[in-house]
């Protein structure tokens, strides 16, 4: 299969696309545009770097970036791990689309067409850190609110002594919509550390980020912290607040889920200081350690001079102490929590347990509906996930791909999808150049969907390095769906 057939495939989530821009300044970005001018105007005179687009827009400006693995500029610096994107104060800047050699340009959806920010200047992540930049973005004093919308930022490294591997931000005010902070490294907030500003989250997975002393995720100081539907996983600090360590701050955490998370002291999911007024609603935070195991403070660590306001949560051993309304202490079944896969299992008893009061979007972290069944689950899932459609005898259509997650701790990829009703099947994954590279599986028709897992080896059993990677479902040659995987290690 051509590799210009797989990119021609364009799938869109009409509700992640952004507002009209209206009179805003819109610049573009895409590696692949065919110029030959390459001033910003449009798709195929975009920009071929981000850190150009960032150089030369203005406060209110729209930046549009299409598919791929971007890197700050280090040209001209002393030390080539001081380089970072800038994001200043006004500006939306929006990843996730197909660019310039699709059909059309402007489809969006970044769980399709994956737009990295990564710190890894060398490119040899995972085999040597010490060399990636300090901080992937940095945003400085704003005024005006400023967005980053369907990224994955990864890649940072701020040593020992630093703080906001992922991203760095001082009384910055920040907005993350669709969103991977995967795999970055610090000292205090792995993925992000903010002081005196705000942070907004809505439908971001935070995953595998690590901080040698407190906020494994997300260190937040004297500022406001806010979370919407997001999944915090699989991050570590070798002190408190295994994902996220809050201190003199408002932290309000709304259909969220945390689970696999580890402090090496205490917190294992949420550690709050000082001064901290928490709400909490329509949450799980489950199977999050310290050094006290994993009862109702390891979860959240909450010290005496604190605020903690939950409702409609599901908090592994869970006592009453917090008090709340709705709250539960049962197991929610998710389908793989040490992998970091939350979703809920048809068991859980977090199905229809949440408050519609509370919550706050319209979808969940898959992109579907906020509310099935008439009232919400509990956690960043709805089930059922990822589409509502569990089969084909359930009147689904055959034949397509359901999800593709990347698992930050073993760099493997799962895919669910539905094979065709009828005839035989291949799931394979190629390159971004159209060449295969393995074979997950093969079928004879089916009915109910399916889960494979590609653990990174190709068919001659070398191992792939780390990038972006095509899954695509055929059908006798026939390609019947595809959709991008991003690996990072």
């Amino acid at each position: 299969m051509s590799s210009r057939r797989l990119r021609s495939i364009i799938l869109t989530l009409s509700l992640f696309l952004l507002a009209p821009a209206g009179s805003a300044q819109v610049f573009y970005v895409d590696q692949e545009a065919t110029g030959p001018v390459h001033d910003g105007s449009s798709w195929c005179s975009a920009f071929l770097e981000l850190h150009e687009a960032l150089t030369a827009a203005a406060p209110g400006a729209m930046i549009r970036v299409a598919d791929g693995l971007y890197l700050p500029d280090s040209s001209g610096l002393p030390d080539p791990r001081d380089a970072t994107f800038t994001i200043t104060p006004g500006l939306t800047v929006s990843g996730g689309y197909a660019g310039c050699n699709a059909p059309d340009p402007d489809a969006r959806d970044p769980r399709v067409h994956v737009t990295i920010m990564s710190g890894d200047m060398e490119l040899n992540d995972p085999v040597n850190l010490e060399d990636n930049a300090y901080h992937v973005c940095t945003a400085a004093a704003m005024g005006t609110l400023s967005t980053l919308s369907g990224f994955s930022i990864t890649g940072g490294n701020a040593g020992p002594g630093g703080q906001g591997g992922g991203i760095l931000a001082s009384g910055a005010r920040l907005t993350l919509s669709l969103c991977d902070l995967v795999a970055n490294r610090a000292w205090r907030g792995g993925a992000v550390y903010i002081e005196g500003g705000e942070l907004h989250l809505f439908h971001c997975r935070v995953t595998d980020n690590h901080a040698v002393g407190e906020g494994g995720a997300v260190f937040d100081a004297m500022g406001t912290l806010e979370a919407y539907d997001c999944l915090f996983a699989l991050n570590e600090a070798g002190n408190d607040g295994g994902a996220i360590f809050s201190d003199l701050c408002a932290l309000r955490l709304m259909g969220c889920s945390f689970g696999a998370n580890v402090s090496a002291s205490r917190g294992g999911a949420v550690y709050e200081y000082v001064g901290v007024e928490a709400t909490v609603g329509n949450s799980i935070f489950w199977g999050n350690t310290d050094m006290s195991g994993e009862g109702e403070s390891s979860q959240i660590f909450v010290n005496p001079s604190n605020l903690l306001d939950i409702d409609y949560s599901c908090v592994q051993g869970w006592t009453g102490a917090f008090g709340g309304e709705g709250n539960t202490g049962e197991d929610p079944l998710c389908v793989d929590l040490p992998a970091g896969d939350m979703h809920l299992g048809p068991d859980s008893p977090c199905i229809d347990r949440g408050s519609n009061e509370l919550v706050g979007t319209q979808l969940d972290l898959d992109g579907n509906p906020r509310i099935l069944n008439g009232t919400v689950d509990m956690g960043c899932y709805e089930f059922p996930e990822p589409t509502g459609i569990p089969d084909a005898a359930a009147g689904g259509p055959a034949g397509r791909i359901l999800r593709i997650s990347s698992q930050p701790a073993d760099g493997s990829i799962s895919v669910r999808f539905l094979p065709p009703r009828q005839g035989k099947w291949a799931l394979s994954i190629y390159d971004v150049r159209g060449r295969r590279l393995a074979r997950l599986g093969r079928g004879d028709g089916g009915a109910k969907a399916r889960d494979l897992i590609w653990r990174g080896w190709d068919a001659q059993g070398n191992r792939v390095p780390a990038g972006i990677f095509l899954v695509a479902l055929e059908q006798r040659g026939r390609l019947l769906d595809a959709g991008k995987a991003i690996r990072l290690r």
